[in-house]
């Protein structure tokens, strides 16, 4: 079974990815994730343990827009996330 997580991390919460990125090697139990997200800055992001960790480039755009368009992001990326099998947003 293939496990997408989905977030939107720009300017000063991708921090809080990186811990999300973090916790869920710590607790993913075995189970093959990976953590798709969509930041503008992707090095930012350290990549240590078996979790995949997928940035997609994306424009910062002020609260509440880019959280109002999330799934516009997420759509936009239909045919990479058509082949998980779940998809935790």
């Amino acid at each position: 079974m293939r496990i997408a997580f989905l977030t939107i991390a720009t300017n000063k919460y991708t921090h809080f990815a990186q811990d999300l990125y973090n916790s869920i090697n710590i607790y993913r139990n075995n189970y093959p994730i990976d953590l798709i997200c969509f930041t503008n800055k992707a090095d930012s992001f350290s990549q240590s343990g078996p979790t995949k960790l997928q940035t997609i480039d994306t424009n910062h755009i002020p609260f509440p827009m880019i959280s109002l368009l999330r799934y516009h992001y997420y759509a936009s990326q239909e045919k990479l996330l058509s082949w998980y099998d779940y998809i935790s947003v």
